[in-house]
C-alpha cells in the first residue's frame, strides 16, 4: 500500500477536528504543545461491523 501524501495527511488531520476516530476514544490527535499522539490508520470493517483499525505504518 502506498504511503499517504503530505496533502492527504494534512487533510485527514484537519477533518478529524483533532479528535481520535477510534470508537470510544476522544483523545486529542495533537496535544496543545504540538506533540502528535495520533496516527493514521486504515478503517476495515468486517462482516460483523466490528471496527478494525490498522496502522498504515508498522510500529
Amino acid at each position: 500500500m502506498a504511503e499517504p501524501t503530505e496533502k492527504t495527511i494534512k487533510r485527514l488531520f484537519a477533518l478529524s477536528g483533532n479528535i481520535c476516530a477510534y470508537p470510544g476514544c476522544s483523545l486529542a490527535i495533537v496535544e496543545s504543545v504540538g506533540t502528535v499522539t495520533g496516527e493514521i490508520c486504515l478503517y476495515m470493517p468486517d462482516a460483523k461491523a466490528v471496527p478494525d483499525m490498522r496502522p498504515l505504518r508498522p510500529m
